[in-house]
């Protein structure tokens, strides 16, 4: 059941003739990236980069060692799709 508030924006997104979506795209232009939706991993076309979204990093995790010490490392790489044509070679 919808409560006071569901029914007004509906009732008002109603009389605009848009959806709650339509306005959220919108308003975001062209920065908008649709949610990731959960899928089977598929090799090897998951290996390497994702262009298609906005952001993606990798992990590289392991141990140093010293005699008997040990210490621990993780390092991450961050890649984030920028509105620079995708033809920069920037």
């Amino acid at each position: 059941m919808k409560n006071r508030r569901q029914v007004i924006q509906s009732g008002i997104l109603s009389l605009l003739g848009a959806s709650p979506w339509s306005i959220q795209a919108s308003a975001l232009g062209k920065d908008f990236y649709p949610a990731v939706q959960p899928r089977p991993l598929d090799f090897p076309r998951d290996y390497g980069a994702h262009p298609d979204f906005r952001t993606e990093w990798w992990y590289l995790t392991g141990w140093l060692w010293r005699g008997q010490e040990a210490v621990g490392f993780q390092l991450t790489f961050f890649r984030s799709r920028t509105q620079h044509p995708s033809d920069n070679p920037s």
